[in-house]
């Protein structure tokens, strides 16, 4: 069969069965047109494959059983050259450090957090009594204003004479 009909069949793309022969230097036979052929039996091995990838094994540690007559046998994979994967993997004690590491720097990021609002909280609190200060000193102002308002009212009341008006002939007739 062909790599688009074995691939359908693996559950994966044509162009990860290619990638995998490549990468583990698998010896399937090509036809006339460049294209590899597939058997059934070849279904274990790359169901195998793909059985690890997807349960987090990395393709460099990928282990390969026998299963094309005799050609593979139970081994740890050695990709090419140019595959070699230039990530260094780390003990289980660096990653364990590393995880304390990063619990630590949130730690120190929430109590640096905390004291920032902390301080946010505080500066705001002195302006909102500054404020509070300012508007005390403008309700005096205001009140001392309309006290000087109402004692010029009542000094002008008190000094224009009370006119009486004239009356005229006709106001006089009718009243």
């Amino acid at each position: 069969m062909n790599t688009s009909e074995f691939a359908y069949k693996i559950g994966v793309s044509p162009k990860t069965i290619r990638r995998w022969i490549q990468y583990f230097e698998l010896p399937f036979n090509k036809n006339g047109n460049g294209h590899y052929l597939f058997t059934h039996e070849d279904e274990e091995l790359f169901r195998h494959i793909h059985k690890q990838l997807n349960s987090g094994v990395v393709m460099k540690d990928v282990q390969l059983t026998k299963v094309r007559k005799g050609v593979l046998s139970n081994t740890k994979t050695q990709p090419n050259e140019k595959h070699k994967s230039p990530i260094t993997y780390l003990q289980k004690s660096d990653l364990q450090q590393l995880i304390d590491q990063v619990k630590s720097i949130e730690q120190s990021l929430d109590k640096k957090a905390d004291e920032v609002v902390s301080y946010q909280l505080l500066q705001h609190r002195k302006e909102i009594d500054m404020l509070q200060k300012n508007v005390i000193t403008l309700e005096k102002k205001i009140e001392e204003i309309e006290d000087k308002y109402a004692q010029i009212l009542t000094q002008q009341k008190s000094i224009e004479p009370v006119t009486q008006k004239k009356k005229t002939f006709i106001s006089t007739i009718f009243s």
